[in-house]
Formats: structure tokens, sequence, C-alpha cells
């Protein structure tokens, strides 16, 4: 017998909020970085600045290319705030469904992809953000940075804190 007493449901309550933010961070910071490699400096298609207002836009439509570093930070906090809910709903599945924790390099990537065409096919269209290129490349593109740069550091994290709730529980 142990002495030490199970964590309060407040506790467990709080350990998931660190997660959810431990995952959103490393999900939207890992895939700016990434789209700010392949997009600013290998693709020459946007700015740094670009690719951030290009997620306020969403809210404010081309405005949100006039505005500068303002819109830029505006959009850096929708992203971030967008990552955090998929964030949630990562640490929500990997805590209830034990497989998804055991393997979070694959569910990972599917998690990715699954992220990568909701948010493409049907959150985008429903802002005002200029329509993202169909063209093959881009679409790798869009699935490289979902999957490898998105979806399989939000499961990782998330994974990881599953099997810490359940070591410590």
């Amino acid at each position: 017998m142990t002495n030490e007493t199970p964590k309060s449901g407040a506790a467990q309550s709080d350990g998931a909020v660190k997660s959810v933010v431990l995952a959103a961070v490393a999900g939207a910071v890992l895939i700016n970085v990434y789209l700010a490699i392949s997009e600013v400096g290998i693709f020459h298609v946007a700015t740094a600045q670009q690719l951030s207002q290009w997620d306020w836009s969403n809210v404010a439509g081309a405005a949100a290319f006039q505005g500068g570093w303002r819109t830029a930070a505006l959009g850096f906090f929708l992203h971030l705030t967008v990552s955090a809910v998929w964030a949630a709903i990562a640490v929500l599945c990997a805590r209830n469904v034990k497989a998804l924790g055991a393997h979070p390099i694959v569910w990972g990537f599917f998690y990715g992809l699954i992220v990568m065409a909701i948010m493409r096919w049907g959150v985008v269209p429903l802002g005002h953000a200029m329509k993202p290129h169909a063209k093959p490349v881009w679409m790798l593109n869009l699935v490289i940075a979902h999957t490898l740069f998105f979806g399989i550091p939000v499961a990782w994290v998330a994974s990881r804190a599953a099997k810490n709730r359940l070591l410590n529980a």
C-alpha cells in the first residue's frame, strides 16, 4: 500500500489543460515554422507576415493584408486558438481511447489529415480568406504540414498526457 492519495478531479483537470496548451503550442509553432520554411523560403509565395495575416483574413477578409504586423499577430492568435481546439479534441480522444495513446505517430498522421480536410473544405470556406491553391504540389505541402508538423506532435503530447494520467490515477 502506498501513501499517495489519488489525484482530485481538479488536479486531473489542471493536467488536461496543461496538456492541451502544450499540444496546441507545439502544433501551432511547428506547423508555422514548416510553412515559413516551405512557403516563404522554398516556394516564395508569401512572407512570414502574410502567413499569419491569411489566418486573420478568415475573419477580416482582404483587409487583413493591409494591417501589417497587427493583423499578423491577430492571425497568429486565431491560429493558436484553433490549434487549442484541435489539441483539446486530441487530448480527449487519447484519454478515452487507449489504442490512440499507444500509437501516437500513426493516429497523429491520420489526425493531421482529418484536421486538414475539415479546415480546408469545411471551416475555411465559411470565412473570408482567399482559397488555398489546389495544385498537387501545394496539396502535398499541406499534407506534410498537417500530418508531420501538426497531427503527430499534437498526438504525441496527447498520448504522453494520457499515459501520465493512467500512471498517476
